[in-house]
């Protein structure tokens, strides 16, 4: 019987080792399952936030290109018109070499390309040279001065269009940068933290559920291991009282074969003292 609760306990307890087997492996699909949902959602997003980031460095480009390009077309609209300007103007100019730096609106020609001579006081004779401004006479300086200005004033607008084009565009940019960051935001919020408590939790359900089944086998074995101790002390005390049953008999039976043979000696006494016949 105690080898037999021995072998019951031990039955128990791999009984035990296999439901707590079973538990962790159910905690650790779910770990898994909860971690492959994780990356999926957590990819998407991330893929979401580079898309936005992409988008945002091409219009970052996009931007400055836009802005070199409108200033180029500005610059090449100004020289078109002074250009076109010059060739309209009366044959007598003169060409000024020497004091172009010493006039604002030379120095301004001479800073957009404009360095032109006339040559022979011909309209056919135009030529760019390096290094080279035009300079009307008098009572053509004003009609030319004011024609400088109006260009300039209309580079200068389309210069600060443009200027609020890039703004625009900065203000745009950074609108998408706080989008990325609430992205970021909310990929930790609903994925990345709900994963980790999920993991967390079934963490916990499985080192519950573990803990639980241990305290229940341990329990039943223990439960069979006293149930076999008693078993066992019941066979020991029924052994023991039928030793000393046996003992008693034992004892008894002595005694018996001594009274039995003091009786056989009393007749063979009493025959002996007979008178014989």
């Amino acid at each position: 019987g105690y080898l037999r609760s021995l072998g019951l306990a031990r039955t128990a307890q791999v009984k035990c080792d296999a439901r707590i087997g079973e538990a962790e492996a159910r905690r650790d699909a779910g770990i898994r399952e909860a971690e492959a949902e994780k990356q999926r959602v957590a990819g998407k997003l991330l893929n979401d936030i580079e898309i936005s980031k992409s988008k945002r460095d091409f219009e970052l480009q996009n931007a400055a290109y836009e802005k070199e390009v409108q200033s180029r077309k500005a610059e090449s609209e100004l020289a078109y018109e002074l250009q076109t300007f010059v060739n309209r103007a009366p044959i007598n100019v003169v060409k000024l070499i020497n004091n172009v730096s010493n006039n604002k609106d030379s120095k301004f020609l001479v800073q957009n390309g404009f360095n032109l001579s006339i040559e022979n006081h011909s309209h056919t004779s135009n030529s760019i040279q390096p290094h080279f401004a035009i300079w009307p006479l008098s009572g053509f300086n004003s009609t030319f001065t004011e024609s400088i200005k109006a260009a300039k004033v209309k580079q200068q607008i389309k210069e600060e269009e443009m200027q609020i084009t890039v703004l625009e565009k900065t203000q745009q940019i950074q609108v998408e940068e706080l989008e990325i960051v609430r992205q970021e935001r909310h990929l930790d919020a609903t994925v990345r933290k709900p994963a980790e408590a999920e993991r967390f939790r079934l963490e916990r359900l499985a080192e519950a559920d573990r803990l639980r089944l241990t305290a229940e086998a341990e329990a039943e074995a223990e439960s069979i291991r006293l149930r076999g101790l008693a078993e066992a002390e019941a066979l020991k005390a029924i052994a023991h009282a039928e030793a000393e049953q046996m003992a008693k008999k034992a004892e008894a039976w002595k005694n018996y074969q001594v009274c039995l043979f003091i009786c056989l000696l009393i007749k063979i006494i009493n025959v002996a003292r007979l008178p014989s016949i």
